[in-house]
């Protein structure tokens, strides 16, 4: 798969792979304590970070009223520009994740049970995250956005992916590395210029369903117009799955 990203084909049904909304990608989480340096295929994290571009939003005037959704956000969304990733949209669900200590090791309160974190957006794909990151982090105090799969409701596929949450930091820092002697702590605040550091704390997702967030089809056509094309590549070169029919 490309850069972490599903098999070409893979999300067509919205009700079951989650509503293409947008978000702004610093408010959202990490599900994991680690990701490793690369992509499977062998793409480095952070070079592929210099592959995003910004696309427009479309104006008040301009939008086409005809693709406004009843399930989204009314008005016109909060953001300065749209990213375009060179892989697929990020799965991200509303969670609250288990709190943990250093070790990994979930907290308990007084009764023995699980000390959970607030309810906010958790990315799926991980390594994903941070190449978005690190490019609208780049572009602070400028106001990003870029196209999600949200998943209100998690599906049967993804209790596996689920079993995963075993962030350290609440989601708020990923750790970079292979060998756990040689780790790297990082969040986006260490690639956004002086000052962000103070406002991390006021990046906070702008709703927790997808019925809060904007339709990414009505507000940012041009970047779900740059993914079906880069999509469509995709399926054009992959390779024929060779019958298995009797040649009679």
């Amino acid at each position: 798969s490309l850069r972490g990203g599903p098999a070409p084909g893979m999300y067509r049904d919205e009700a079951v792979e989650g509503k293409l909304r947008l978000l702004n990608p610093l408010g959202i989480r990490y599900s994991q304590p680690r990701i490793a340096p690369r992509f499977r295929d062998g793409h480095s994290l952070t070079d592929t970070a210099d592959e995003l571009y910004e696309v427009p939003l479309v104006s008040v005037a301009d939008v086409d009223k005809r693709t406004l959704k009843g399930d989204s956000a009314p008005g016109a969304p909060p953001y300065d520009t749209v990213l375009v990733p060179p892989f697929p949209e990020i799965r991200v669900i509303p969670w609250r994740a288990k709190l943990r200590n250093k070790a990994g090791e979930a907290e308990r309160d007084e009764y023995g049970e699980h000390v959970l974190g607030k309810r906010a957006w958790f990315a799926l794909d991980n390594r994903r995250l941070y190449s978005i990151q690190t490019a609208a982090a780049r572009l602070w105090p400028r106001r990003c956005a870029v196209m999600v799969r949200c998943i209100d409701e998690v599906p049967g596929a993804a209790i596996k992916e689920l079993r995963k949450f075993r962030t350290t930091s609440d989601g708020r820092s990923i750790e970079i590395g292979v060998k756990l002697e040689k780790l790297t702590s990082w969040n986006w605040t260490m690639e956004a210029r002086a000052g962000a550091t103070e406002a991390a704390g006021d990046v906070d997702a702008e709703g927790l369903c997808a019925e809060d967030l904007w339709d990414a089809a009505a507000w940012a056509p041009q970047a779900v117009a740059c993914m079906a094309g880069r999509q469509a590549d995709q399926e054009a070169l992959a390779p024929e799955v060779p019958s298995t029919s009797l040649q009679l």
